[in-house]
């Protein structure tokens, strides 16, 4: 009874250290799919579960960061073709 009553708790402390980190990283996965790039998790240890969540890290980083350019590039296409539109508009609205 007493090494049933230990095995159910090294189970149950087992599994959640498992599933914690892992109902984590999906939570935050999903908020990233909703473009939060800006979530990240919290790395609590150094085993295969804290490599998981350091890489979850850098490719949430990763993704802010392109997220960022994409919106840069856009307002400077926006922009850099504004004088161009702008000029043959008056040139049509000016021809005889």
């Amino acid at each position: 009874v007493v090494a049933f009553l230990i095995a159910v708790a090294v189970s149950f402390f087992t599994s959640k250290r498992i599933v914690e980190p892992t109902s984590a990283m999906t939570q935050a996965s999903q908020r990233i799919a909703a473009g939060d790039y800006q979530e990240r998790v919290q790395v609590h240890s150094n085993d295969e579960l804290g490599t998981l969540a350091q890489s979850f890290n850098q490719m949430a980083q990763t993704l802010e960061q392109t997220e960022e350019r994409r919106q840069q590039l856009i307002g400077d296409v926006a922009y850099e073709l504004r004088t161009p539109l702008a000029s043959i508009k008056s040139a049509i609205c000016v021809a005889p």
